[in-house]
């Protein structure tokens, strides 16, 4: 009788170390999948910060090297950018100085 005692009693203890075990390891999978889902929204969010930084640098570069296909493309039609803004965005007009230095010099040159 003493060893089915014995025996009851080590199976019982057993059996409590499991549930103690099984429920550590449910902690550490929800600590695990809460870890991934917070992984997930911060990979995410700086996904979307960098397209939207590549989208903008694509938009400035379009507007500086191609003002004069604006009027033709969505930029024309777009209430989000503003005449102020894209005004603010293009290049500004400058004044430009051409040498005349060489047809000089190719004349002294001639006589």
């Amino acid at each position: 009788m003493a060893d089915a005692e014995r025996a009851t009693k080590a199976a019982n203890e057993a059996e409590g170390k499991r549930a103690v075990l099984e429920k550590n390891l449910a902690d550490v999978e929800t600590k695990i999948s809460k870890a991934q889902e917070k992984y997930d929204k911060e990979r995410n969010a700086a996904q979307e910060k960098a397209l939207d930084t590549l989208r903008r640098r694509a938009d400035r570069a379009t507007i500086q090297f191609h003002p004069s296909q604006l009027a033709g493309s969505d930029y024309g039609n777009d209430a989000s950018i503003g005449s102020s803004a894209l005004a603010s965005q293009l290049p500004r007009a400058c004044d430009v100085f051409l040498s005349h230095a060489v047809k000089t010099r190719t004349r002294l040159l001639a006589h």
